[in-house]
């Protein structure tokens, strides 16, 4: 289990997860997420740009999880919590 975002309430961008390869699980929960919404996105290490891009479903404003079925080892997950006015404890996690 690693957290990404720790009971926010206002924008934030997660350090990044690494893979460790296989599946894995992203789980979202908040008690408001306000006009907020969090993006779990994915970039690889070969990319020298470390250019980030929305993993597909990845858009959450309520409660949620996503299931990756397969991640290769490498592969950079991170949480950004965007667009957020009147959020209150956003909390993201990814257990692999």
């Amino acid at each position: 289990m690693t957290i990404l975002l720790n009971e926010v309430d206002v924008d934030a961008t997660s350090d990044e997860f690494k893979s460790r390869g296989g599946p894995a699980l992203v789980v979202i929960r908040g008690d408001n997420y306000g006009t907020g919404t969090v993006n779990i996105e994915l970039a690889t290490d070969a990319d020298p740009q470390s250019r980030f891009a929305l993993f597909p479903g990845g858009a959450f404003t309520a409660n949620g999880s996503l299931k990756l079925d397969y991640l290769p080892i490498g592969t950079r997950i991170r949480a950004d919590f965007t667009g957020s006015t009147g959020a209150n404890d956003v909390f993201v996690e990814i257990l692999q």
